[in-house]
């Protein structure tokens, strides 16, 4: 009977989460808080689409807020990893170049920008933004899932400059 339960919610949450994803506006980045039933509580996760054209980004900063991890993945519509061999497609907050106050700003297009925390979607226009922050040193708040995203926005990539933080890191 437990088994059962268990398989039950890694089936269903992963279902309700990627329908959540598709049936939301494109280039937004919403956290929750992990239900207990998926076996990690209080660990937080965002999982929404992109879709961009050739010469946009979209700029994602994100407030770690005391988690030992925070990382982010590009996937295709169907949840399959972009080739990591050729496209960093992941980076996690220990890769990641953190800004001034410590929130973390990436970039993703299709195009290298430049910049570090450049996230390439390996040509695909449309496709699904993973984020998840883990082991929160103090747990989180009610709402405290509401406080990790600072800003999601596209640009055009010929305007990205004025978009990033001051001091953003060129490579």
């Amino acid at each position: 009977a437990d088994a059962v339960q268990i398989f039950t919610a890694a089936v269903k949450g992963p279902l309700l989460v990627m329908k959540q994803a598709w049936n939301a506006p494109p280039n937004t980045v919403h956290p929750f808080v992990r239900p207990s039933e998926w076996g990690v509580p209080g660990n937080v996760i965002a999982v929404n689409r992109f879709s961009l054209r050739p010469d946009e980004a979209l700029v994602i900063t994100l407030v770690p807020s005391g988690a030992n991890y925070l990382g982010v993945q590009l996937t295709d519509p169907w949840s399959r990893s972009v080739d990591c061999w050729t496209h960093t497609s992941s980076l996690s907050d220990h890769q990641a170049v953190a800004n001034a106050d410590g929130s973390i700003t990436y970039i993703v297009s299709a195009t290298d920008p430049g910049y570090h925390n450049w996230l390439d979607t390996g040509g695909l226009r449309d496709g699904l933004i993973l984020v998840r922050w883990e082991l929160f040193a103090q747990p989180l708040a009610a709402n405290g899932a509401d406080t990790l995203v600072r800003a999601a926005r596209v640009v055009p990539l010929a305007e990205l400059a004025a978009a990033l933080p001051p001091g953003t890191r060129t490579m």
